[in-house]
């Protein structure tokens, strides 16, 4: 069982060396190959069990990867205004210009529009905006866009890093109206516990060079 587990992570592991993703009619052939193992008999059923795990991982990790990149901005609402609800769903990080923040869409109200479930938004500063907090429900007029990164191998990969985080779109906030101060589920009570603790160590040493580093 061990060694059977094992080639299924294999499998799922080839799969990240892949130029591009197999065809889901790939998945058909485990059914031949199933019905020859259970038929085999010695060492020649468990190499052809072993080989039915290997390629049950590398078509498992291949189909989760096509969910993921099936949840995109369509491109025919890239850069047009988008009214969504939804919950913020990461702790928000202050910046000098704009707020930023990961936004769980829970609702999209402009009809029509085909919008991922999590999104990078960032909302510009502005004089008499309410403050953005973790598991707030919100909703925001945004315009957003597909995530595009630098062509450099030896680079940040930062579409590939959104890609890991199952955000497929990034945008700002035109406007918004808070719904909810705060929606639990154990993520959000994470991410505001999570606040309060920045908000304690920023208190406590807001005037020392070093705060940001801790």
């Amino acid at each position: 069982m061990r060694a059977d587990l094992l080639l299924f992570v294999s499998g799922a592991w080839m799969l990240q060396f892949q130029s591009r993703l197999p065809a889901a009619s790939w998945a058909w052939l485990l059914i031949p190959g199933m019905i020859l193992a259970l038929w085999a008999k010695g060492m020649a059923r468990k190499m052809l069990l072993g080989a039915c795990f290997f390629a049950a991982g590398f078509l498992y990790a291949a189909a989760m990867a096509q969910i993921r990149l099936a949840d995109a901005l369509s491109p025919e609402w890239e850069g047009r205004d988008v009214v969504v609800e939804g919950v913020i769903s990461s702790l928000p990080v202050p910046g000098e210009k704009a707020d930023r923040f990961e936004f769980s869409v829970r609702k999209t109200v402009t009809q029509g529009a085909a919008i991922p479930e999590k999104i990078l938004l960032s909302r510009y500063l502005e004089p008499g905006l309410s403050p953005l907090h973790a598991g707030q429900k919100w909703r925001f007029m945004v315009r957003l866009k597909r995530p595009h990164g630098n062509v450099n191998p030896h680079g940040y990969d930062y579409e590939g890093r959104l890609l890991e985080e199952g955000i497929r779109a990034t945008g700002y906030v035109r406007n918004g109206v808070l719904l909810d101060d705060f929606v639990p589920s154990p993520g959000t009570l994470i991410e505001r516990a999570r606040e309060a603790i920045r908000d304690r160590i920023l208190q406590k040493l807001r005037n020392l060079p070093h705060a940001g580093v801790i």
